[in-house]
């Protein structure tokens, strides 16, 4: 058995997990706790950031999904982004908008207020699989990312 350290928490306006993903276009609050505080020195250098987290509201179904919110027919939750995960552990790369202090408001987080964070980490384009792909394909997915900086890395 494991046990994680929750980091922080999610506050949000989001509080029903029906829809959650609909709403990543929201903006979120992740409020770091105190002891982790010095975790976040120079964060706000970065603009785009991963965002593990448990997935509270959640529960482990069957591996194969039906086809309703997946087009195509059936999925495994492996091959999906459900959050119905054996897990239950949930991931989102999130735009950093600002940061004050130990919160983080942050662009694109599609979890429930009070979701608990497990881990924070910065979008490395070196490490992030992004030297597979083509810059311009990179600044597709994220706009604000520079395409020269992107051929420079890859």
């Amino acid at each position: 058995m494991f046990s994680f350290n929750e980091i922080g928490i999610v506050k949000n306006k989001i509080f029903q997990t029906e829809g959650a993903f609909q709403r990543r276009h929201d903006m979120s609050t992740i409020l770091v706790h105190d002891e982790y505080k010095k975790g976040l020195y120079g964060i706000e250098e970065h603009e785009y950031l991963h965002v593990l987290f448990y997935l509270h509201e959640s529960q482990p179904k069957d591996l194969k999904l039906d086809g309703l919110e997946y087009k195509g027919g059936f999925k495994g939750v492996f091959a999906s982004r459900a959050p119905n995960r054996p897990s239950l552990i949930g991931l989102t790369t999130v735009r950093l908008l600002e940061r004050n202090g130990r919160e983080l408001i942050v662009w694109g987080l599609d979890t429930i207020n009070g979701t608990p964070v497990l881990d924070i980490k910065p979008l490395a384009l070196d490490m992030d699989m992004f030297y597979a792909m083509e810059a311009e394909k990179i600044v597709e997915i994220y706009p604000t990312l520079d395409a020269m900086k992107c051929k420079e890395r890859a």
